[in-house]
């Protein structure tokens, strides 16, 4: 456990106004060809706005490489990404993987 310490983390916070999405949700969830029972979660939008992100600023998919020299670090930044979400089921936590 103490080797996580040694790994650099990176936290980023920001206020976003989502009257738009909020709006687009409602209007997808109210059309008549959605199944009553099937509703939009907001999780769609965000996996697609994080996706995007991703491909759009590559240093936020950037893992630091200490295996070549522990004495100089540096930056991989990788080409492709995968999202996982973790789900609660009956059967326990699954974490499906959303790839590319």
């Amino acid at each position: 456990m103490t080797r996580s310490l040694t790994i650099p983390h990176f936290l980023y916070t920001d206020e976003l106004n989502v009257t738009a999405l909020s709006s687009l949700r409602h209007q997808l969830n109210t059309h008549p060809s959605l199944p009553n029972q099937a509703k939009l979660s907001y999780l769609p939008f965000i996996i697609k706005a994080l996706s995007l992100a991703l491909d759009n600023y590559l240093i936020l998919n950037t893992r630091v490489d200490t295996d070549t020299d522990a004495s100089r670090p540096r930056l991989v930044m990788r080409s492709a990404h995968n999202i996982g979400i973790a789900m609660d089921t009956p059967q326990g936590l699954i974490v499906p993987n959303i790839k590319n």
